[in-house]
This record gives structure tokens, C-alpha cells and sequence, in this order.
């Protein structure tokens, strides 16, 4: 049994209308991107919430005494799995900007010897990643 009959669909082309309606569909282009961004920022909203619910932010005041990721200060795990995880303690000395700190080191009597790093105040330093 042969099937030879053509559908409705293949019955009702036109290449010239086609082409009409591809040209008309340009013009919406710029709408459907538009809407794409806006779907596209409002999901990342959603995801950047949901990530976030639990973190709360620590306020770091001049005086006080901090801990950095051994992590973030050294390259890679060289040292092995049983290496610090923890650097520390430092002093904060210096608020340079929100969020970024200079600090102390504090040597085993409790007093500062040296100026470290600057600490940003990021995941990367508090054990987040």
C-alpha cells in the first residue's frame, strides 16, 4: 500500500508568503531578545537568592582579630590533606575600602610584628567556594 496523498500543510505553501513572514519576523527580533534578557537576569536573580539564603554578612571592625583560609593564601594543596586549614590570627588595622581590610599578623605573645596582606572580604577568605 503507497501513501501519496500530501498533507494540508505541503498543500497551503507559498514560497512568496513564506518569505513575506521570515522578513515581517525580523523586525520582532529585537523584542524576543529583549525578553530573553530580561528572562535571563530575572533567573539569575532567583538562582543568586536561593545560593545565597544562608549566608549572612559579617560586619569586620578595625581591632578585631580574624582568621584567612590557608586555602586562599597558598597554591594548591601542596602541603598536604593534613595541613592547616586555618592562617592566623591577624589584626585588622585599616579599612581601605568596604570590604577590603589590612591586616596585622599577630605573632604567639599576641603582639603584631608584620603587615600582611590586604583582606578582601569575600568567600574566598572565609571558607566558602
Amino acid at each position: 500500500m503507497e501513501i501519496g496523498s500530501e498533507s494540508l500543510r505541503v498543500n497551503l505553501f507559498s514560497a512568496e508568503e513564506n518569505e513575506q513572514l521570515m522578513k515581517e519576523s525580523l523586525y520582532f527580533l529585537d523584542e524576543i531578545r529583549d525578553l530573553a534578557r530580561h528572562r535571563m537576569a530575572a533567573y539569575k536573580q532567583r538562582i543568586n537568592k536561593f545560593c545565597n539564603r544562608r549566608v549572612h554578612q559579617r560586619l569586620l571592625k578595625v581591632g578585631g582579630l580574624v582568621l584567612r583560609n590557608a586555602a586562599a593564601v597558598q597554591k594548591g594543596r601542596i602541603h598536604g590533606k593534613l595541613s592547616a586549614t586555618w592562617k592566623g590570627p591577624y589584626e585588622i588595622c585599616d579599612e581601605l575600602h568596604p570590604g577590603t581590610y589590612r591586616l596585622w599578623q599577630l605573632d604567639v605573645q599576641g603582639f603584631c610584628t608584620a603587615l600582611s596582606e590586604v583582606l578582601h572580604n569575600d568567600a574566598s577568605y572565609f571558607g566558602k567556594s
